[in-house]
């Protein structure tokens, strides 16, 4: 085993040996696990704050029971009918999985992206840790996630899973693929479109054209931007008011959402690009919650994964919390002729001032990352996300 993000074989195995432990992962095979990540699940214990005290919980160098008392938590039990989490409030959940971890091995957590779609915030702590989502080398101990749903009530039982843990093999940054070495992979796992002023086209680049012509220097060598797709023909989503959703009676049932999913424009509206003098810009309103694309693609290699981060947490008066993961073979089976597939943003303005954003204006930053072993993909995947161009969360209908 190498240097790397570990992939689903080798997370069987650290469960083997039981440096993952937990009744639901007792089971699983490789096919079940995503090719780079483990689903976390949620256990019946949960905590919550009284009625009007919720707050968000930035611990440092504690153990997480120990601010039971610290921020007047009470401790609950998740009953059989699940627990419905009203939006806006702060819920702390102990997860089925506990960690002992060798020495040489950190992970890192993710909201799922259907998750993230639904605009619900989730945030992995541990014990002693001293930011969120990072589990350090050698940890050995219990998890909590920190949940807080904006817009939608959510029904949540025991199992669900709302996060994913990846691990790695060495310092996280070791597996980087720069701008430098980039030319040396496969070099039809990344497009980007760069539109030529003279011609009035664009022209599709390679992973190979990071290190020629098309290279700044200025620009930090591990990271790759990720910008916004407005295109005046595509239109975005924005989800409704909360008055709204409240008035339709919506509630997002996590366990069986997929299967009875709610019509999309019960809750979401579409929103048209505008454009004038050749520039293409959408107005975010204040304190809306938005779906947008990226305008680079990705196709990734079965050695290859990705993972995507804000440029900051708060970018002017938008609030980018998209940051997730792309596994191995992300865009490379899609059912169209289209190569690659974009990333979505889920962007939240903030109250202080509507915000006019201009097509290609950078939001994120993508690293990719080489797999540290042999990946064992997936005989069946979630098609949406793979032929995705803007996608809803799976608990909605397609949009025509």
């Amino acid at each position: 085993m190498g240097i790397g993000v570990l992939s689903n074989t080798e997370i069987i195995t650290l469960i083997t040996d039981r440096k993952i432990i937990g009744s639901n992962v007792k089971s699983l095979d490789a096919d079940e696990l995503d090719e780079s990540s483990l689903d976390l699940r949620l256990s019946t214990i949960y905590y919550s704050f009284k009625e009007g005290q919720s707050l968000s919980i930035r611990h440092a160098g504690v153990k997480v029971a120990s601010l039971k008392d610290v921020c007047s938590l009470e401790e609950n039990v998740i009953g059989e009918d699940g627990l419905t989490l009203k939006p806006r409030e702060v819920y702390l959940f102990k997860l089925e999985e506990q960690l002992d971890l060798p020495a040489e091995i950190s992970a890192k957590a993710s909201g799922k992206s259907s998750i993230g779609r639904l605009d619900i915030m989730t945030r992995l702590l541990t014990d002693d840790s001293r930011q969120y989502d990072i589990v350090g080398a050698g940890y050995k101990g219990e998890l909590f996630l920190e949940v807080i749903s904006q817009i939608f009530p959510i029904v949540v039982r025991k199992g669900d899973s709302l996060n994913q843990l990846r691990f790695y093999r060495g310092p996280q940054v070791a597996p980087l693929v720069t701008r430098h070495n980039i030319k040396y992979f496969d070099d039809d796992f990344w497009y980007e479109y760069r539109e030529d002023c003279f011609r009035g086209s664009k022209e599709l680049l390679k992973s190979e054209d990071f290190s020629g012509p098309f290279y700044d220097p200025s620009l930090d060598p591990r990271y790759f931007d990720l910008r916004v797709e407005l295109d005046q023909s595509f239109p975005i989503y924005r989800a409704k008011k909360k008055e709204d959703i409240d008035k339709a009676n919506v509630t997002i049932d996590i366990r069986n959402g997929k299967q009875n999913q709610i019509p999309w424009e019960t809750c979401w509206e579409q929103v048209k690009v505008s454009t004038k003098n050749n520039t293409q810009f959408v107005d975010l309103d204040e304190d809306n919650f938005y779906i947008m694309r990226s305008k680079e693609r990705l196709y990734l290699p079965k050695d290859i994964c990705v993972d995507a981060l804000a440029i900051s947490e708060t970018l002017g008066d938008i609030r980018i919390h998209y940051a997730g993961f792309a596994h191995p073979t992300f865009g490379r089976k899609r059912k169209d002729d289209k190569k690659g597939t974009p990333l979505v943003f889920e962007v939240r303005s903030n109250n202080l001032a509507r915000t006019r954003l201009f097509d290609g204006a950078v939001l994120a930053k993508i690293l990719f990352l080489c797999m540290s072993g042999d990946v064992e993909t997936k005989d069946q995947e979630d098609e949406r996300f793979h032929n995705q161009e803007l996608q809803l969360s799976t608990y909605f209908t397609k949009v025509p």
